[in-house]
Formats: C-alpha cells, sequence, structure tokens
C-alpha cells in the first residue's frame, strides 16, 4: 500500500530561540500528535535549521503541514519535495528526533547521512531527496538509532546554547581580546595618573606666582 510523503526545511524564529522549552516542547507535541494520527517523521536540528520528513495518508500529511506552516516557532518553510512512496520507511518513529548540534563526531553524522554535514549551509534540492532517505533508511534499519544519545532535544535555550558553542569554540581568540581590553584599560589608567601629576606640578608654580603678585598690589 502506497503512502504519501513530504520533507521541508524551516528555520527557528528568534523568539522561540529564546524560550528554554520550544525545541523539546516541539518534539513532545509532535510525537503525541503524529501517534494519534498514524505519521511516521523524522526531524533534524541544525544551528537553527530545521529539516523533517513525513510519511502517512495525504489528507492527513497535508493536514498537519497546514498546522506546521502557521506555527509560528518557524519561519522560511521551503517544501523540498512530497509525493507517493511504495512503503512506510520508519514504521517505529512516531517523532524521531536528531538534535546535530550534540552530534560532536562528524563519523556519528556520516552514521546518519554525509548530506548533513552541510546541512546549516546548504539547501536540500528534490535531487538530494533520494541519497538522503536511503541513508537515513539504513541508519534506521541498523538500529545505530537505538544507542545514540542524542536523539532527543535538550532542555535549553538554543540561543543560550549558541552562544555557549561560540564562546568554546573561540575561546583563545576571546581570552587574547580580553588580554587586549585589560592592557588598553591598564595603559589609561596609567596615562590618567600621569596627567594629574603634570597638572599637579604645573598648579604648584602658578599658585606661587598668583600669590606673589597678590602681595605686591
Amino acid at each position: 500500500m502506497s503512502v504519501f510523503y513530504l520533507i521541508y526545511t524551516s528555520k527557528i524564529t528568534l523568539q522561540a530561540s529564546l524560550h528554554n522549552m520550544t525545541l523539546i516542547d516541539i518534539y513532545r507535541q509532535a510525537a503525541a500528535r503524529n501517534t494519534q494520527a498514524n505519521v511516521n517523521s523524522v526531524l533534524f536540528f541544525k544551528q537553527g535549521n530545521f529539516l523533517q520528513y513525513m510519511e502517512g495518508s495525504e489528507r492527513t500529511i497535508t493536514q498537519l503541514f497546514d498546522k506546521i506552516k502557521a506555527d509560528k516557532r518557524h519561519k522560511n518553510i521551503h517544501v523540498i519535495e512530497q509525493g507517493q512512496a511504495p512503503n512506510r520507511l520508519f514504521g517505529h518513529w512516531k517523532m524521531h528526533c536528531i538534535n546535530l548540534d550534540n552530534v560532536n563526531d562528524m563519523d556519528d553524522v556520516d552514521d546518519i547521512s554525509p548530506l548533513l554535514g552541510y546541512f546549516e549551509t546548504a539547501q536540500f534540492d528534490s535531487a538530494s531527496v533520494p541519497r538522503l532517505l536511503a541513508d537515513v533508511e539504513n541508519y534506521y534499519r541498523s538500529g545505530k538509532w537505538q544507542r545514540h544519545q542524542h536523539t532527543n532535544f535538550d532542555k535549553g535555550s538554543y540561543s543560550h546554547a549558541k552562544l555557549r558553542r561560540l564562546g568554546f569554540k573561540h575561546r583563545y581568540f576571546l581570552w587574547i581580546q580580553l588580554g587586549f581590553l585589560l592592557v588598553f584599560l591598564l595603559l589609561m589608567i596609567y596615562w590618567v595618573l600621569q596627567n594629574r601629576v603634570h597638572l599637579a606640578a604645573l598648579n604648584h608654580p602658578l599658585s606661587a606666582l598668583t600669590g606673589f603678585l597678590a602681595a605686591a598690589l
């Protein structure tokens, strides 16, 4: 029996990225909704971008996607491809989430699909879909997804997590910049103190001259 599928990409909104429970709420709400509607789905998240594949009856997927488009937690929604497939690919995944930001080893990303390595910078197109689905299906059938701990979203603001990752990635540069800032502040303090000394030395003879002139007059 054929099944309807739809795959799309989108981007998290700034407002949603600041809330601690956004990603975990998306996972919980979609899991409950997909279970009730008999929909299978896999959702990837990386550096603010979503990539989701859904499969089920055409009517159900269409109605579900209308709700997804109205969701204010993401924007720039782009349908890559939709159509009929011979059968379901991911029968055990009602809502399987993979947070690629938590995958530190590129070998683990390649276990899923090498195409996901540039997910944050490249827009997928219909030409990429067969390769991507084949890779993810192999990952699904291998059972490796059951051992990976990055399949669920972590609790916490995406924006805060992004700042932490940027801070860790550029920590040496930031320490150097902090060192330059401290040196600059010390030089400024030294310059101010030196100028106060010069002003005090200049004010002393001027005071004496003023007193002398006052006495003479």
